[in-house]
């Protein structure tokens, strides 16, 4: 008999977690939650953020940046 093993994903991650998913630091983390500038939750005394509004807020982000043009040197 042959058990298959899964493999669970977070849902959720701490500000860590969040930092590290973002590439920025735990403290940017923290700055942007006392502006209320990213989607989080707590749970008990834990700041939480889900990895889909995480993923959502992203896209937002880069739906509402204006994109650069490319300079080129002739």
């Amino acid at each position: 008999m042959s058990h298959k093993t899964e493999t669970l994903q977070p849902l959720a991650v701490g500000t860590c977690g969040a930092g590290k998913l973002l590439d920025i630091s735990e403290r940017s983390v923290a700055e942007l939650v006392a502006k209320n500038a990213i989607p989080s939750f707590k749970i008990g005394g834990r700041r939480l953020f889900s990895i889909k509004a995480l993923d959502a807020w992203i896209d937002a982000m880069n739906a509402s940046t204006v994109p650069t043009e490319e300079v080129t040197n002739e």
